[in-house]
């Protein structure tokens, strides 16, 4: 079995400037250098297709941009980009010291990291960890204050160095994880890391809407469930999702009777009217539509057990059994639920089933997030709405955190 490094890959772009390789301004092409992967234990490269690669090439061509593929050992590409060699560089963590004025897109891809370690994590202090030099890893954790006390050059050097005890902890991705198995080395989840595409100064002063179009396409390229959750990522949430769900109090259920009382002959036509008032222009109506649900007494109570998960929880819709809201921890975009998963996945389902939606990435708060949803019944057993609990997934899943 093959074990392979995270690769980076370069985005050289010609249009409008000779490059340094020579290429014509005038021959309007886009250079794409992509960094090569070493196999664990081999210098030979083996260029590899990752889902990455996929991505760009997919937006570069919704974008009509041609491109000719060039390719470089990985480290190379990111001495030869401070340089200013190429017009951009993909795929990269979120580093301070590329060149000036260099743009960053939406994410790209996304790498999920595990602590691996021969024993129990606990404490992280005192503990010595090593790093392949120049890596992703090998950055955050010097980010942390973190000192990586050996640096490898290879995968299969790296775990050496874990067996032999010389380190204590290492950080692995998932494509590591089958051989932490093979060799009896535990793993704990840290953090997913999303990759980007960084674009020089000179190419985005060229064309200011590059970055905007190249982001612009990203979501049609993107595979579904890009962020992946494992069996036991989704056990760990729905345990967590039933935790919060039995703080619902009873003023919260009384909301809830109260709101599906009223509505209860509530029809298609007026949902849709008012979801459009509540997404509307400032009005009196809607300013009266929206405290009742973010300014009420159930809309504290939410935004208290947020407060006090400790960073876990991002957000918390009380809905009714039309969709509608009853009360939400934040003001949310819409305010008839009812064509969303949170909704149809758990309206009507068994008591005490908790939904896990796929994982998003909220480029506002540049963290990962799920929405956790389970259904409400009243006192005779009968549907009566949901609740849905938006967490952080690194916060909720982190076994060790920093």
């Amino acid at each position: 079995m093959r074990y392979w490094l995270p690769f980076f890959l370069i985005l050289q772009t010609a249009a409008g400037f000779l490059l340094s390789a020579g290429v014509a301004a005038d021959e309007g092409l886009t250079r794409l250098c992509r960094g090569e992967m070493y196999e664990a234990g081999d210098t030979s490269f083996t260029p590899v297709r990752r889902r990455d690669a996929e991505v760009v090439d997919c937006a570069l061509s919704k974008m009509n941009q041609s491109f000719l593929t060039q390719e470089k050992p990985w480290l190379r590409c990111i001495h030869e980009i401070r340089r200013g060699q190429f017009a951009g560089v993909y795929p990269l963590a979120q580093m301070s010291d590329l060149p000036d004025g260099s743009g960053v897109s939406d994410p790209i891809s996304i790498e999920k990291w595990y602590w691996l370690t021969k024993g129990d994590l606990g404490d992280l202090s005192g503990l010595s960890f090593g790093a392949i030099r120049g890596s992703n890893q090998h950055a955050w954790l010097l980010s942390k204050g973190l000192d990586v006390e050996v640096e490898a050059a290879s995968v299969e050097q790296l775990f050496k160095l874990l067996q032999s005890g010389r380190v204590d902890v290492i950080i692995g991705t998932t494509q590591e994880l089958p051989l932490a198995a093979e060799q009896g080395i535990d793993h704990y989840f840290v953090r997913y890391l999303p990759l980007h595409a960084y674009f020089s100064a000179e190419l985005l002063a060229q064309d200011d809407s590059f970055l905007g179009d190249f982001n612009s396409h990203l979501p049609q390229c993107q595979p579904d469930n890009w962020v992946e959750l494992s069996e036991n990522d989704m056990a760990k949430l729905s345990s967590l999702g039933q935790r919060f769900g039995v703080q619902v109090s009873l003023s919260m259920m009384n909301a809830l009777q109260r709101q599906n009382q009223r509505d209860a002959s509530l029809k298609e036509a007026r949902i849709r009217e008012l979801d459009a008032i509540w997404t509307g222009p400032p009005s009196d109506e809607r300013d009266v539509l929206r405290d009742a649900v973010v300014a009420s007494d159930v809309a504290r109570e939410l935004r208290k057990i947020k407060s006090q998960s400790d960073g876990i929880i991002v957000e918390l819709m009380l809905i009714d059994r039309n969709g509608l809201l009853v009360a939400a921890s934040e003001l949310s975009t819409d305010y008839w639920q009812g064509d969303e998963d949170k909704f149809t996945a758990s309206f009507g389902a068994a008591a005490g089933l908790v939904h896990v939606d796929e994982v998003r990435y909220d480029q506002s708060t540049r963290t990962f997030q799920s929405q956790l949803s389970m259904p409400l019944k009243d006192a005779s057993g009968a549907d009566a709405g949901v609740l849905m609990i938006g967490v952080d997934v690194e916060k909720a899943l982190s076994e060790a955190p920093l």
